[in-house]
């Protein structure tokens, strides 16, 4: 009969902390992919895709008129005509929620391509919110409400956002520094086997084989039986 293991409360509430512990990157006094925090991030990349698809319809003459309170924004989303420039914030902030949406709280050592891959249309996207910011009074002369809205949100995103890609990094380079290769490292494989099996289980130590070195392990088998055929072809061969 099998005895069902219960765990006292305050062991309970123990081990959440841990996890909540480990899931912090060394030296830092915050977890970067927190899962509140990315829910945050993905409020606004939410709010950030339906302004830029909202002026992307615009552009494609889904409407003769966009919403503005205080400036000419026709000017401005004119200005790059007939190619739909607002698909670009289109596609920027969908995969921003497609990227937020991927691993655990801990995902800058799990999933350490996940956040250098969000780091970096982050990156690009505060980028271009400057130079729009910078392109409108100067080469359209005007401004465009919605786009300093959609700029903004670029811009507080790559703020409290860039900080996974700065934790993956610094996991890839102190993977790489215990002996794991930089592909390992780079696609959490190297965390994956680190971790133990149970909580008190201790972590393996990394593999320090030499990429490449699997395949010259069987270069003697190779030259034996390379040897052995070459051996029994010369005996046929004998008269």
């Amino acid at each position: 009969m099998a005895v069902e293991e219960r765990r006292h409360p305050g062991e309970e509430r123990s081990a959440r902390a841990g996890n909540r512990e480990r899931a912090i990157p060394p030296g830092w006094h915050h977890n970067p992919t927190s899962l509140r925090r990315r829910a945050l991030l993905a409020v606004l990349a939410a709010c950030g895709l339906c302004i830029a698809l909202y002026l992307t319809l615009f552009q494609f003459d889904a409407w003769t008129t966009v919403w503005d309170p205080w400036f000419d924004s026709r000017t401005v989303l004119d200005l790059t005509s007939p190619v739909p420039d607002a698909l670009a914030g289109v596609l920027a902030y969908g995969a921003e929620l497609l990227l937020l949406a991927l691993g655990g709280r801990d995902r800058w050592r799990t999933l350490p391509w996940v956040c250098l891959a969000l780091g970096a249309v982050l990156s690009g996207g505060a980028v271009v919110s400057i130079a729009l910011i910078v392109i409108q009074p100067t080469v359209a002369g005007a401004w465009c409400t919605l786009c300093l809205v959609s700029a903004a949100i670029s811009l507080i995103l790559f703020v409290f956002g860039i900080g996974e890609a700065r934790a993956a990094w610094q996991a890839i380079r102190r993977s790489v520094a215990r002996g794991w290769s930089f592909g390992d490292a780079f696609w959490g494989r190297a965390a994956i086997a680190c971790e133990p099996a149970s909580a008190h289980a201790p972590a393996p130590a990394p593999s320090r084989v030499p990429p490449g070195s699997h395949g010259r392990a069987w270069l003697p088998v190779a030259f034996v039986v390379g040897a052995a055929l070459v051996l029994l072809a010369r005996r046929d061969r004998s008269p």
